[in-house]
């Protein structure tokens, strides 16, 4: 579930928590939008389409939590003379999937990916 706003202190994600208690499951929740974590791994987001987004992505994204609108900043980045090669949430498996192939470490900071990195380990 995203956010969809700034959740400095986890009160969407506690909130989810516990609606999640009874089934045994725990939240993950990106603040404003998937999208943001995204902008933590830029290598993993050219992957996908390694000629159109070569080179697209920042580098040095700071706290990608401050990313007004992630997902259209995320389109907007990868745009290229063809329309068709713009990112779409569709691409977030791909993303996801080199992330984990890749074993990358963020290069920005954003709390809501430190919280679920935490909670990830603690389970493992």
């Amino acid at each position: 579930q995203d956010a969809d706003s700034s959740d400095p202190d986890g009160i969407v994600e506690r909130r989810l928590a516990g609606r999640l208690n009874a089934v045994g499951a725990r939240p993950v929740v990106p603040v404003q939008a998937t999208e943001a974590w995204w902008f933590l791994f830029p290598t993993a987001v050219e992957s996908v389409r390694p000629v159109a987004w070569r080179g697209l992505m920042p580098r040095n994204p700071g706290n990608v939590e401050n990313i007004v609108d992630p997902k259209s900043e995320l389109m907007r980045q990868t745009s290229t003379h063809r329309r068709s090669s713009r990112y779409s949430e569709a691409d977030s498996v791909a993303i996801a999937s080199a992330i984990r192939r890749l074993t990358l470490t963020p290069v920005g900071i954003c709390p809501s990916y430190a919280r679920f990195r935490v909670m990830a380990q603690s389970i493992i």
